[in-house]
Formats: structure tokens, C-alpha cells, sequence
């Protein structure tokens, strides 16, 4: 869900609390080429850090530590047009496990 500021953030998590739904906020992946996407990431951490029951789930802290440890900085898992900035198959997979993992750790799987 995108947001334009941080009282949207706001009046997302309390419509959500509203009826019952926990909320998690995702950071954006690294821009290709230079591994920043601070100017959206740092609204949405912030969030989280000042609403606990709102999960982080710091897309862009995972992979920049995977990406760092890879041949190119994980070329290999963006898009293969090199103008696109977007994740390819690889990058979205690791993205996939992450969340997925998280979220099972919070124990927000497999509940009702």
C-alpha cells in the first residue's frame, strides 16, 4: 500500500486495529546501482519503532547485507535489462522467504 505521509501510516493501522487486522509495514529493496532507498525507507522504520504491535519488515536491511556478501552486489537478482531497477525472479524469492520467515516467527502464520 503506498503512503504519502506518516499520518497516513496512521490512519491505516487505526482503521486496521479497528477490525482486528494486524498490520506490517515493508521497506522498499535497494535501488539498483547504489543500494539507498532511505528517503522512503526511514518514514516507514520510524513507524514501526513507535507502534510495536506494527511489524517491520526491513526488505531493504535483508537484502543490502545478502547483496553485500554476493559477486556484483546481487546483480544476479535484479531484473536482466540493467535499466530496470526492478527486482528479477532471484531478488523477488529472497524477498518471498524473508517475509515469509518473519512472519512465521511472529507466529502470524498458521493462526486464526
Amino acid at each position: 500500500m503506498l503512503f504519502r505521509s506518516a499520518s497516513d501510516l496512521e490512519r491505516i493501522n487505526t482503521s486496521l486495529e479497528r477490525r482486528g487486522i494486524r498490520f506490517a509495514v515493508q521497506t522498499y529493496p535497494p535501488i539498483r546501482h547504489s543500494m539507498h532507498n532511505e528517503a522512503a525507507n526511514t518514514p516507514l522504520r520510524a513507524f514501526a519503532r513507535s507502534h510495536p504491535e506494527v511489524a517491520l519488515l526491513d526488505t531493504h536491511e535483508h537484502l543490502v547485507a545478502r547483496f553485500e556478501r554476493a559477486p556484483n552486489l546481487g546483480e544476479e537478482f535484479y531484473s536482466e535489462d540493467p535499466r530496470d531497477f526492478h527486482l528479477g525472479a532471484l531478488g523477488y524469492g529472497l524477498v518471498a522467504r524473508q517475509v515469509y520467515d518473519e512472519l512465521l516467527a511472529k507466529g502470524w502464520l498458521g493462526q486464526k
